[in-house]
């Protein structure tokens, strides 16, 4: 059980007076959830959110009012309602409406799964996902959260950051290994992501699950922002990473150009000044000429 500090509930709210620390408090509560803990007492969610036990209870109470959260004995849990939250959210993201068709191309062409993600903190959200036709398949879906480190799609967010950015990134504290293959040294990881932001593309081999390979292009907004990222991804006993590098890049490009163009990027414009540009473009732009695509 995690010790609450009775001295969280004394600390001044983290903004001016407009913050609302009641909300903040409310979200932390539906926070303290997750899949590895879908069912949790009083003590467990004031544990999770630094909150006294009487102030987890009143918001626990709250929630059960509203729907939000279901109670069995002891134990609390989350309902289905609170996927409202998360789908207004994206319902107002364009690129998941816009990329899915280019997506499902992709899924046709390589018969393995498609995803985007966005980064949220120091972790990447899947926001649209289209999956290949398998026995087994991961139990990624939409709204799944993978830490960026050690994902492809993260990665491409991370070589985008500014220096101050990515410094406040390592600073917030140490990085989490999924897999043996985890890049958790701090200096190992920054030349990786140099290398990424110099290629325009990030890969990941059994980085976040043992056996699972995947490949990662940016989705750009109209100022060549990476705006959001998109990966195809398989296990390694049927994609080699001479396939990633090949067919499977190639396959890629071609549709984050085109949903990139779709969300008004206008790649002819000279303001290309890092993250690959050039290269992704010039690539893709090869690419719409072939006749097996």
């Amino acid at each position: 059980m995690v010790k609450v500090d009775a001295r969280a509930e004394r600390k001044p709210a983290p903004t001016g007076r407009e913050f609302v620390q009641g909300l903040q408090r409310g979200f932390s509560v539906i926070k303290a959830f997750s899949a590895g803990a879908p069912v949790l007492t009083i003590a467990d969610v004031a544990g999770r959110a630094h909150l006294t036990r009487a102030v987890a209870r009143r918001y626990l109470l709250t929630l059960k009012e509203l729907g939000y959260v279901t109670q069995k004995g002891k134990g609390f849990s989350l309902t289905p309602r609170v996927l409202d939250l998360g789908f207004t959210y994206l319902s107002t993201m364009s690129v998941a409406t816009v990329a899915r068709p280019y997506m499902e191309e992709v899924v046709e062409s390589l018969r393995e799964s498609c995803s985007i993600s966005v980064l949220d903190g120091r972790d990447v959200v899947y926001i649209a996902r289209v999956t290949a036709k398998r026995i087994m398949s991961t139990n990624l879906a939409v709204g799944s959260r993978l830490p960026a480190h050690c994902t492809s799609m993260g990665k491409l967010f991370l070589a985008a950051m500014s220096q101050e950015s990515l410094g406040a990134y390592f600073a917030a504290g140490p990085l989490r290994a999924m897999t043996a293959r985890s890049i958790c040294d701090e200096a190992r990881l920054r030349k990786v992501l140099v290398e990424v932001r110099e290629r325009g593309w990030a890969y990941n081999d059994g980085e976040s699950e043992e056996g699972l390979r995947s490949l990662a292009v940016p989705l750009f907004d109209h100022d060549l922002q990476v705006q959001a990222a998109m990966n195809v991804a398989g296990h390694s006993s049927r994609i080699s990473m001479k396939d990633l590098r090949g067919r499977h890049l190639d396959v890629l490009l071609k549709a984050s150009a085109s949903i990139s163009r779709a969300l008004g990027v206008d790649p002819s414009q000279p303001h290309r000044r890092n993250f690959g540009h050039d290269t992704h473009w010039s690539r893709a732009e090869s690419l719409s000429t072939r006749s097996d695509f």
